[in-house]
Protein backbone atom coordinates (compact mmCIF):
# COMPACT_ATOMS: atom_id res chain seq x y z
CA UNK A 1 0.00 0.00 0.00
CA UNK A 2 1.45 3.65 -0.55
CA UNK A 3 1.51 6.38 1.44
CA UNK A 4 -1.07 9.17 0.65
CA UNK A 5 0.13 12.83 -0.10
CA UNK A 6 -0.54 13.75 3.16
CA UNK A 7 1.51 11.34 4.97
CA UNK A 8 4.20 11.74 2.74
CA UNK A 9 3.51 15.58 3.16
CA UNK A 10 3.88 15.56 7.06
CA UNK A 11 7.02 13.18 6.67
CA UNK A 12 8.55 15.99 4.88
CA UNK A 13 7.89 17.97 7.63
CA UNK A 14 9.33 16.07 10.34
CA UNK A 15 5.60 15.25 11.74
CA UNK A 16 5.46 11.95 11.64
CA UNK A 17 6.22 9.34 14.45
CA UNK A 18 7.34 6.17 15.03
CA UNK A 19 6.41 3.78 14.01
CA UNK A 20 4.92 5.11 10.99
CA UNK A 21 7.84 7.08 10.38
CA UNK A 22 10.32 3.70 10.13
CA UNK A 23 7.44 2.33 7.83
CA UNK A 24 7.45 5.54 5.56
CA UNK A 25 10.88 5.53 5.44
CA UNK A 26 11.51 1.49 4.84
CA UNK A 27 8.61 2.30 1.90
CA UNK A 28 10.76 4.71 0.43
CA UNK A 29 13.85 2.73 -0.02
CA UNK A 30 12.01 0.49 -1.72
CA UNK A 31 9.28 2.15 -4.11
CA UNK A 32 10.47 4.43 -7.05
CA UNK A 33 7.10 5.89 -8.06
CA UNK A 34 6.74 6.94 -4.29
CA UNK A 35 10.18 8.04 -3.77
CA UNK A 36 9.45 10.28 -7.10
CA UNK A 37 6.33 11.57 -5.13
CA UNK A 38 7.92 12.31 -1.86
CA UNK A 39 11.22 14.26 -4.08
CA UNK A 40 8.64 16.30 -6.24
CA UNK A 41 6.76 17.82 -2.68
CA UNK A 42 10.92 18.37 -1.35
CA UNK A 43 11.57 20.34 -4.19
CA UNK A 44 7.90 21.82 -4.26
CA UNK A 45 8.69 22.86 -1.08
CA UNK A 46 12.08 24.04 -1.47
CA UNK A 47 11.02 26.21 -4.83
CA UNK A 48 7.80 27.34 -2.29
CA UNK A 49 10.39 28.77 0.10
CA UNK A 50 13.19 30.20 -1.90
CA UNK A 51 10.14 32.05 -3.78
CA UNK A 52 8.51 33.91 -0.37
CA UNK A 53 12.08 34.52 0.70
CA UNK A 54 12.38 36.44 -1.72
CA UNK A 55 9.45 38.19 -1.27
CA UNK A 56 10.66 39.34 1.70
CA UNK A 57 10.69 36.69 4.09
CA UNK A 58 9.88 33.31 4.69
CA UNK A 59 8.41 31.85 7.73
CA UNK A 60 6.61 28.61 8.40
CA UNK A 61 4.10 30.02 10.27
CA UNK A 62 2.89 32.46 7.62
CA UNK A 63 -0.89 31.73 6.93
CA UNK A 64 -2.60 32.09 3.21
CA UNK A 65 -3.71 35.71 3.79
CA UNK A 66 -0.11 36.94 4.44
CA UNK A 67 1.38 34.56 1.62
CA UNK A 68 -1.05 36.46 -1.00
CA UNK A 69 -0.49 39.72 0.71
CA UNK A 70 3.55 39.34 0.12
CA UNK A 71 2.72 37.54 -3.05
CA UNK A 72 0.79 41.02 -4.08
CA UNK A 73 3.40 43.29 -3.49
Amino acid sequence: MHPTEGELQALLDGEVREPLRGGLERHLVICETCTDRFTALAVSLSVTEHALDALGGFSRALDVEQVLRLASR
